[in-house]
């Protein structure tokens, strides 16, 4: 959430002094007379530094629009979006796609999201089209760089304070079990339905967990519905019931001649603006199980952005939001 301490506004007020009072002044005929008018010329206002939370080892001074720390800056250019806190209901670029949520506006400007399911989907500039999607094989996507647009998110910043106020509900996976107990963020693929090929393909996607116990983890879901884990990392305290930071941080890069995906995952687990790193997976290749699905390889790397980013969680029908964002950034060289 913008914290008071991250940003002080400043009320400036400026006036000018001019003289305003009436003065009579006589001359003899034809004699010039010269009067002077003189002014308090305004003050002079200089930049205001801003203050920010947190360590100083970052890539850069910048925040964003909501005061909140951007780890790299965004791309030139780039693709943006930051939620409408004003009125989340109606925003041309993101959607409730799952859950039919119960939506409140909380007292301190923040959502109340009311459902077992969530799926909040956030598009480009280009909206979501399938019929611009002319090729779901993957290793065809890998060649051009992108599922539906140029402008596809690919490396990309994802940012969101949330706070799990209640868990339950019972939201069960195909194979039958309950799914959920963490915040998950999603990107580099499409809309997520059917299961194997053809249309389960546009699923391919990379995840983000953060477990409501503290662990952290990344996924792989090579099709929908197939999925690779890295193994959970401690990373902080529960979660449970206070507000906390969750970015998303995923960006190619050049590995031995090869295109690799680098990927992080950064807290704020006290909701004072301090960023920590707790998680980093390369997928290089090797992380993989399954065969050919969708024209890839087993252990195809999904190099190439897509039209949606996803926040997702289940079985948590009481969440509060604030302040999601989705930039494309400046990848590290």
């Amino acid at each position: 959430m913008l914290m008071d301490s991250v940003v002080q506004h400043l009320n400036l007020k400026l006036q000018m002094l001019l003289p305003h009072d009436n003065k009579t002044i006589q001359t003899n005929l034809n004699t010039p007379v010269e009067i002077n008018l003189t002014a308090k010329p305004p003050p002079t206002v200089s930049d205001v530094p801003m203050t920010v939370n947190g360590s100083p080892n970052y890539s850069n001074n910048l925040v964003d629009p909501f005061g909140i720390r951007e780890i790299y800056p965004t791309a030139a250019g780039g693709e943006q979006w930051f939620m409408n806190m004003s009125d989340i209901t109606h925003d041309p670029r993101s959607l409730f796609s799952t859950g039919n949520p119960e939506l409140t506006r909380n007292p301190d400007g923040s959502w109340k999201v009311s459902s077992t399911e969530i799926r909040f989907n956030v598009f480009t500039s280009s909206g979501y089209r399938h019929d611009l999607i002319t090729t779901l094989n993957q290793q065809q996507m890998a060649e051009k760089g992108y599922m539906q647009s140029p402008n596809d998110w690919k490396n990309v910043e994802i940012t969101g304070y949330l706070k799990l106020n209640k868990q339950g509900g019972d939201v069960r996976g195909h194979s039958g079990s309950l799914v959920g107990g963490h915040f998950t963020l999603i990107t580099r693929g499409g809309k997520h339905t059917g299961f194997g090929a053809p249309d389960g393909c546009e699923g391919v996607t990379y995840h983000a967990d953060w477990a409501y116990d503290g662990g952290t983890r990344f996924a792989k879901e090579q099709w929908h519905v197939s999925y690779v884990f890295t193994q959970y990392r401690p990373s902080t305290d529960s979660i449970i019931g206070k507000w906390v930071g969750f970015k998303m941080i995923i960006y190619n890069i050049q590995q031995n001649g090869t295109t690799a995906v680098k990927m992080k995952i950064w807290v704020d687990p006290d909701d004072n603006g301090n960023w920590v790193k707790v998680n980093d997976f390369v997928d290089s290749g090797g992380w993989g199980k399954d065969v050919e699905e969708c024209g890839g390889s087993p252990d195809q790397i999904i190099t190439w952005g897509g039209p949606i980013t996803t926040y997702r969680w289940d079985n948590s029908p009481d969440v509060d939001i604030a302040d999601f964002s989705v930039r494309e950034i400046q990848a590290p060289q």
